[in-house]
């Protein structure tokens, strides 16, 4: 058994310290493929530990075998680290790595890129280039909220361009980007509130989405409060909810969580 194979298989006994172990290993051994595997695997169990500078040389490693798949896997993964971590202009070239590999993750490097130049470096001008190359991409999953955030930008001086965006979004589907653009419509309009309403989560039969008058989630809630308590202490158990709903930009929200006194159940409420 190769030390790749050896880190996962400790990782699945819950053995994380022998199983980084063994990662290392497998990235020390040189071999392309083993190397940049085991270092994303490595990458990612650093940066959930909180050891950013550990992960950082994890997807580094990764990244520098040149894997034609695996390293804009970790190219992407290591700027969201340096994003993080307030080292933005490196995370900008580092998703231009991503951008030019030509990898799948591209429309996905674009968006992230055009919020760190949006909110991090304040370029709204480079911003607003790249949430539009995110668009021309068409991809389902990243370019109606690039959308949103384009039509943001151009709220003020481009208001009918806008509009066209945020209807292009609602008529996208997105499951993010939909109530997004449908509240920014609705108070460029100057209408009303909508209704909050519930629905049920795919994949946990205990759990409800809370939704805003406009669709957007903004909370779960479970009818018995032992249920919620318990998924409220298991942050993996709610990523899988949010990630079986397409919830993806809730992945790394904060979240409250506290018994329902009105309703007699329990409620996680995202921190956006």
């Amino acid at each position: 058994m190769d030390m790749f194979e050896r880190g996962n298989e400790l990782f699945r006994k819950g053995d994380e310290r022998g199983a980084a172990a063994a990662y290392q290993a497998a990235v020390d051994s040189g071999h392309q493929y083993a190397t940049a595997e085991a270092g994303i695997k490595l990458g990612i169990m650093r940066r959930r530990a909180g050891e950013y500078p550990q992960a950082v040389i994890a997807y580094r490693a990764a990244m520098g075998t040149g894997h034609p798949e695996k390293a804009p896997v970790a190219a992407f993964l290591l700027a969201g680290v340096l994003s993080d971590t307030g080292s933005y202009r490196e995370a900008v070239d580092t998703y231009e790595y991503v951008i030019g590999s030509g990898h799948s993750m591209v429309p996905s490097a674009l968006l992230c890129m055009a919020e760190v130049l949006r909110y991090d470096l304040n370029d709204l001008a480079k911003a607003a280039k790249t949430y539009r190359r995110a668009i021309d991409t068409g991809d389902p999953a990243s370019a109606p909220p690039a959308m949103v955030e384009l039509a943001s930008l151009l709220r003020t001086n481009g208001p009918e361009a806008a509009i066209a965006l945020y209807e292009r979004a609602i008529a996208s589907g997105h499951v993010e980007a939909v109530p997004l653009a449908r509240r920014a419509l609705r108070e460029m309009r100057g209408e009303p509130d909508g209704t909050p309403s519930t629905r049920p989560a795919a994949g946990d039969v205990d759990c409800l989405l809370v939704l805003d008058g406009d669709g957007e989630v903004h909370g779960l809630w479970f009818e018995d409060p032992a249920i919620g308590d318990a998924c409220a202490a298991d942050r993996g158990r709610v990523q899988d909810i949010l990630m079986a709903n397409g919830l993806t930009s809730l992945m790394r929200a904060g979240y409250t969580a506290a018994a329902d006194h009105d309703t007699g159940g329990y409620r996680i409420t995202f921190q956006r």
